[in-house]
């Protein structure tokens, strides 16, 4: 039967080996504290040690407090910095009272035995957080920074407040931070409430606590246990309180976040003097609010070697040139040079600022901190300084940096000469291709000089032909009509029949006649050209009107896109075939033709007269007369268009024709 462990000194003296078995647990003793985070966790004290329980079977059954005698009972577990237990069960005892905390010297505060012991330390409150519905107190213990955890309660922030910046007798447990491996990391401490927070009356010189200048803090009888007084004009606002200059210096006040301070207002500082690098601080219980000035002048920077420990915490003001910036969570950082100084000037984060360009002369203003090397602090061996500025309003542009940088410089040249080697890259490219299109241009002109020489010596021979016709075919055959016509007049004697005969070769000569006009006409030259449809159109119009009472009308609707030699031929001969079937057969005194775009890359041309009209289907039922409607009808369906005639006797003739531009852009008339 194992034997069952009942202290928490036993507990602890397990290996982790050991603990790990699961051993049985029976201790009985004091709940010191619930953990923060979860009631479910607290801290047991049994007169040989502490423990932290971080898993209760079932959870808490019964409502216990601090001081109240338990009963644990459970598993040893190897989970925490010492072994703990789990599968605990707590069972209530009797009430009673917290036990005498331990009060550990600085030697103590890191001892591995004092993990989970509840303790009473000195220290003073130096700030807070809210985090996880958890108030972690900033403290220091004996010079040490540390933390404390406190459970969220109501007005806790108010409670923080009233013991900033005073040194305070602190009791809790003390909780050890560490690793994988178990290995030490670091401490803090569990506090139940504000209540186990007291703060400790300092002791004075007398009634009062002595009124002192900067300089006289932390000398002769005034330590950091002495409550003191100081008198001082506000420099500028930071975020553990103010910077403070009376007559004889500068130093920074931590303050309570629950008042609000401006440069310019007059104060008188309560506290104790607290140890910093190269100046003291002043650590305020009590800041009672004066009068209020106009903001303080800055003091113009020291380059002295012997003067700049003045500069400390001081509000300076001085000329740099700005070389950079970087930006983190909380803070811009300005990276400048003063004389042969490299130094920061540091901003809260989302300060606006102006654009600045490297080279910019600046003019900062803003607490002065001194730095150092070496690992000593000493003020005579201060080697560099940074700025705190209060935000926007302490940088100031006072000259823009010179466009003529050596950089920049460096930049344009590399720059040009890439630019130089595109240039002589694209000028030798662009020659070459000149030279291409050239050869190319020099081959298409000359085919088409061989093409215009061969068009025109074509047309020369259509021309001459027409008027070879006009002059000898066309003559000789209006002379023959004149001799029969001459004949039928002469008075000799004739039969009936013979008057027939001559009547009917007059009538075939007449038609011959006709035609060969007609041929003729077709042979001319088109009035196309390089000119428009629509002036070509008038032009051809122009050219059949010559001779005929009609008057005939081109009318243009809507702009027309650009057409194709073949497509405006062929339109120009049906509109030529029926303008001058209108002429011959309808004797109309008027012809309107118009000519107009249409959607879908279509374009129409309609032909309508006043004339005498015909009847269509007396005109399909002979196979006589209308060549030359059938020749409209194949050159407009050769177009992959439509064509459509209307006449009534009496009522004139319209020719309606529509074609697509777009299947005949590379066709040749």
């Amino acid at each position: 039967m194992e034997e069952i462990l009942t202290n928490f000194a036993a507990l602890r003296a397990l290996t982790v080996e050991e603990a790990a078995k699961g051993l049985p647990v029976r201790i009985e003793g004091t709940l010191v504290e619930f953990q923060p985070r979860s009631k479910a966790n607290f801290f047991m004290h049994d007169d040989t040690a502490g423990c932290a329980i971080h898993t209760i079977k079932g959870g808490m059954t019964e409502e216990l407090v601090p001081g109240d005698r338990v009963l644990l009972e459970g598993l040893s577990e190897s989970r925490g910095y010492y072994p703990t237990v789990k599968d605990a069960r707590v069972k209530f005892i009797a009430k009673g009272s917290l036990p005498m905390p331990v009060k550990p010297d600085v030697e103590q505060l890191f001892s591995p035995e004092l993990d989970s012991e509840w303790v009473e330390v000195p220290a003073v409150v130096t700030g807070y957080m809210l985090v996880d519905e958890v108030l972690t107190l900033d403290v220091e213990v004996y010079g040490l920074a540390l933390k404390a955890e406190l459970p969220m309660t109501a007005g806790i922030e108010k409670q923080a407040d009233t013991v900033l910046q005073r040194p305070v007798r602190l009791r809790g447990v003390m909780a050890t931070l560490f690793n994988r491996h178990r290995q030490m990391t670091g401490r803090y401490f569990h506090v139940a409430s504000f209540d186990s927070i007291i703060p400790i009356r300092l002791p004075t010189n007398g009634e009062a606590s002595p009124l002192l200048n900067i300089k006289q803090l932390l000398t002769g009888a005034f330590g950091p246990t002495v409550q003191v007084r100081v008198q001082g004009i506000i420099t500028q606002q930071d975020p553990l309180g103010f910077y403070l200059r009376d007559a004889s210096g500068s130093t920074l006040v931590y303050a309570t976040r629950a008042q609000s301070y401006s440069p310019g207002m007059r104060v008188e500082v309560e506290g104790v003097g607290g140890m910093a690098p190269f100046c003291p601080v002043l650590r305020a219980a009590r800041v009672v609010k004066q009068e209020h000035d106009l903001p303080p002048d800055p003091v113009a920077y020291d380059f002295e070697k012997a003067n700049q420990p003045m500069m400390h915490d001081e509000l300076v003001r001085l000329e740099a040139d700005f070389l950079g910036q970087r930006a983190s969570l909380d803070e811009s950082i300005l990276q400048c040079r003063a004389q042969q100084h490299i130094f920061e000037a540091l901003l809260p984060g989302g300060s606006q600022l102006p654009k600045l360009a490297v080279g910019d002369r600046l003019l900062l203003t803003g607490i002065c901190e001194l730095t150092t090397t070496h690992a000593l602090k000493r003020p005579e061996w201060a080697d560099g300084f940074r700025l705190h500025l209060p935000g926007g309003q302490g940088v100031k542009i006072i000259a823009r940096a010179p466009w003529w940088t050596p950089q920049r410089l460096l930049g344009l040249m590399f720059v040009g000469m890439i630019l130089l080697a595109a240039v002589l890259l694209w000028t030798w490219e662009l020659r070459r291709q000149l030279a291409r299109k050239t050869n190319q241009l020099a081959v298409e002109m000359q085919a088409r000089r061989d093409a215009a020489i061969e068009f025109q010596a074509t047309q020369r021979e259509r021309t001459r032909l027409a008027a070879n016709l006009h002059d000898t075919l066309l003559q000789s055959v209006t002379a023959l009509n004149y001799q029969l016509e001459a004949c039928e007049t002469e008075s000799l004697p004739r039969s009936e029949r013979k008057v027939n005969y001559l009547a009917a070769a007059r009538r075939i000569v007449q038609h011959a006649q006709q035609d060969l006009r007609g041929t003729v006409w077709a042979l001319r030259v088109l009035p196309l050209d390089d000119r428009p449809f629509t002036e070509a159109l008038r032009a051809l119009a122009s050219q059949l009107a010559e001779g005929h009472t009609a008057k005939i009308v081109i009318t243009e609707q809507n702009p027309l896109p650009s057409i194709s030699v073949f497509v405006a031929g062929n339109l120009l001969l049906v509109a030529q075939e029926a303008m001058h079937n209108a002429l011959k057969h309808a004797r109309p005194s008027r012809i309107e033709t118009t000519v107009s775009a249409r959607t879908g890359g279509h374009i129409a041309i309609e032909i309508h007269d006043d004339g005498i009209g015909f009847d269509q289907e007396a005109l399909r039922r002979t196979k006589a007369g209308h060549f030359g409607l059938e020749g409209m009808r194949e050159r407009v369906e050769r177009l992959g268009g439509t064509l459509w005639i209307e006449s009534r006797p009496g009522q004139g003739t319209k020719v309606r024709a529509e074609v697509s531009l777009g299947a005949f852009d590379d066709e040749i008339a």
